[in-house]
């Protein structure tokens, strides 16, 4: 009985164990539906691309915004996405809220996103804009989650 209770309290500490960039925030990136403009996807880091902006007023001048995501699903395209992104695909893509963990950039984000470093895995929202005169298009994730 007590070998029986200790290798329950045993597997029960094991299944606690978290990811240390693990949040509280709520899933809440719906994998299946895409809004027009954008793609869900799943990507991950391959690098992250120096701080390129001099405008002071720029978060992007402070914290990282950059990166290379290889792209690893696309479980949705909205209408209005003209090139949509490929499985293997690696794209430079801007992120709105910076890789960096948030909580003490936006302190009025109610939910921190946990931030993200070379490797990690996340699930997505990309919106592509398209600019006059270039073909090629840019990508924006404002929303995302680790996976």
């Amino acid at each position: 009985m007590n070998k029986t209770l200790i290798l329950f309290v045993f597997l029960f500490i094991l299944a606690c164990k978290t990811n240390e960039k693990q949040t509280n925030r709520i899933h809440r990136i719906n994998t299946t539906q895409a809004t027009p403009g954008t793609c869900k996807i799943i990507g991950k880091i391959t690098q992250i691309n120096k701080i390129e902006s001099k405008d002071t007023k720029d978060i992007c001048s402070q914290y990282p915004c950059l990166a290379m995501v290889e792209i690893m699903d696309v479980t949705a395209t909205g209408s209005g996405v003209t090139v949509p992104m490929r499985v293997g695909d690696i794209v430079k893509m801007r992120f709105t809220y910076t890789l960096s963990n948030t909580k003490n950039i936006f302190k009025e984000i109610k939910e921190p996103y946990p931030g993200l470093e070379k490797g990690d895995v996340f699930i997505g929202v990309a919106l592509q804009q398209m600019f006059a005169g270039n073909s090629d298009p840019k990508f924006v994730i404002g929303d995302y989650e680790l996976k």
